[in-house]
């Protein structure tokens, strides 16, 4: 199929000060002229290829001034035969040196590297040129939809392998001799060939939001999206702007260029930059014509070769966005249903652990408590009263970790169980730990997981007085606050140790916290200012707990899940 092309170009009638240019079509599909001006000479197209319909050869009529050269450039969607009219002069196919004069006929095949050049000293070279486009397209392998809506929220960047992708835009990009980009629907750059023009680089990086409010306006004028069109900004800069199509969804777009049409372009351009207030201001300092040197003057039947290969590369892209997107689709449905297996390997395991540790529930606790209630015993009767006070703190806080019925306890019966805890562990360390409890009385009866708060206690000694001879000071918190439960640990240990895995006990936190209160929480660990550690965690208010009937289990229901 072949490519035709219409020009999107900013309104050369705008004020040079206007920001931003108003972008618009112009009223026909054709060239802005039918000759084009080059520095060694210029063509008169007799068929333009931009008006040539299905077939698509150009014949054009080529003059070269006395010791004009066109420098080595690339032959690639079209065959060139060419008849010397009169002069002479020589010319380079792929390195190899030929000479010619009037009458001769000459052969450059495609996708092939071209010099010519006028040897005469006192008279022009006239050349007769016709351009016959190949029919093989690499990449072309089905069709684009005719019609498609524009996908603002479409990610193509997600849709494809930016690697290889990146690759093929460098390689086409050398090939052609003109940088390629993949670009957004708002003008952002997604991925760029690695020979941008120096103008254009400074552009990008001063004037970014104008470049990409052009593009934006520009791609919004275009309605067929099989084929390619050009635009022309910032004066006369031209490139090529080719859609991405997949399904019936423009993805993002390939932009090809830039480059002139003629080589008086360069200076109507200067005139533009240095005329325009924002863009001459970004510039300024820079040497304009020096910048436009590097952006070439380029030949209509070569325009309309990378037109061609550019579109037959925005398909390729399209497939892979294709197959990739149904790729992932696949991929994760066999993951769900490998996520289920699992799941349902891991409920049985549970449930038979469960089973093996509802047997150990029934004889372990029986035989425990009763044993602490015999030591217990004995050490009252003997007079050992601290002995004793400390047994029947272990075994209230062994009935908590052991219980089954009170997940969740006030906060007044957390502080009673963290107080046993901490008269336990001052007879093992005695004066070098001391603590300090608040509970405020509004959040005295607010329901929190049972023993809570031990774990964070035990983390601040076993980080301080278990590894030193210094004193631990442990200061608790709880408090309600602008419809929040908070609960801090601090400690004037040592700090954190950086590195250090999370143990059970800071885990196990975590994960009650996150079964009973979903995201309505938060647990932070950190260095306390000045020395030691902090541990912080809030929970959503909930308020007071309510007794069930028998006065021993608290309802669930409205922390369950957050």
């Amino acid at each position: 199929m072949p490519v035709t092309l219409k020009f999107i170009r900013a309104d050369e009638t705008v004020p040079a000060d206007s920001e931003p240019l108003i972008v618009r079509p112009r009223e026909d599909d054709s060239w802005p002229r039918g000759d084009q001006q080059f520095d060694w000479g210029h063509m008169q197209w007799l068929v333009d290829p931009g008006r040539a319909g299905m077939e698509r050869i150009g014949v054009g009529f080529t003059t070269f001034y006395i010791n004009g050269v066109d420098m080595e450039h690339y032959h690639m969607g079209s065959t060139q035969v060419v008849y010397i009219v009169s002069g002479y002069g020589h010319q380079e196919v792929n390195g190899v040196y030929y000479s010619f004069r009037a009458g001769d006929t000459l052969y450059i095949p495609p996708y092939s590297r071209h010099v010519m050049a006028n040897d005469s000293p006192d008279e022009d070279l006239l050349v007769l040129g016709v351009y016959i486009p190949i029919n093989e397209k690499p990449f072309l392998s089905r069709p684009a939809p005719k019609h498609c809506r524009l996908d603002e929220k479409g990610d193509i960047l997600s849709l494809i392998d930016v690697g290889i992708i990146e690759d093929l835009l460098n390689r086409l990009s050398r090939t052609l001799n003109q940088s390629i980009k993949l670009i957004a629907h708002d003008g952002a750059c997604l991925i760029s060939s690695s020979n941008q023009p120096r103008l254009c680089q400074l552009m990008r990086d001063k004037c970014g939001e104008h470049c990409r409010g052009n593009f934006k306006k520009a791609v919004d004028e275009i309605a067929v999206i099989n084929k390619s069109d050009i635009f022309v900004c910032c004066g006369r800069v031209a490139s090529i702007i080719t859609p991405i199509v997949n399904g019936n969804v423009i993805r993002g777009f390939l932009k090809c260029g830039e480059f002139f049409l003629n080589s008086g372009d360069r200076e109507e351009t200067v005139r533009y930059l240095k005329e325009n207030r924002q863009i001459s201001a970004a510039l300024a300092g820079q040497d304009l014509p020096r910048l436009l040197e590097r952006i070439s003057v380029d030949k209509k039947h070569a325009v309309h070769a990378a037109a061609e290969d550019t579109l037959s590369v925005a398909r390729c892209i399209a497939e892979m966005s294709v197959d990739m997107a149904r790729q992932r689709d696949e991929e994760q449905t066999r993951l769900a249903v490998l996520e289920a297996r699992m799941a349902e390997t891991r409920l049985k395991q549970a449930l038979q652990e469960a089973d093996l540790k509802l047997l150990e529930a029934q004889l372990n606790p029986h035989f425990l408590f009763n044993t602490l209630n015999t030591i217990e015993h004995l050490a009252y009767l003997e007079g050992a009263k601290h002995i004793s006070n400390l047994v029947l703190s272990l075994g209230q806080l062994l009935r908590t970790a052991l219980g089954k019925t009170r997940s969740l306890i006030p906060a007044r019966e957390e502080m009673e169980l963290l107080r046993g805890y901490l008269d336990i562990q001052k007879a093992r360390f005695g004066q070098r730990l001391r603590d300090r409890l608040d509970l405020a009385p509004a959040a005295r009866d607010c329901l929190i997981p049972g023993l809570t708060l031990q774990p964070l206690v035990e983390n601040s000694i076993q980080n301080s007085v278990e590894s030193g001879p210094g004193h631990c000071l442990v200061e608790v918190e709880i408090r309600r606050r602008e419809g929040r439960l908070w609960l801090t640990v601090a400690d004037n240990g040592p700090g954190l140790v950086e590195g250090r895995p999370e143990g059970v006990g800071l885990r196990s936190v975590r994960v009650r916290l996150a079964h009973y209160f979903g995201g309505q929480y938060r647990f932070d660990l950190r260095p306390r200012p000045g020395g030691g550690s902090i541990a912080e965690i809030s929970l959503q208010d909930q308020g007071p707990g309510e007794m069930m009937n028998d006065g021993e289990t608290y309802e669930t229901d409205k922390v369950a899940g957050g």
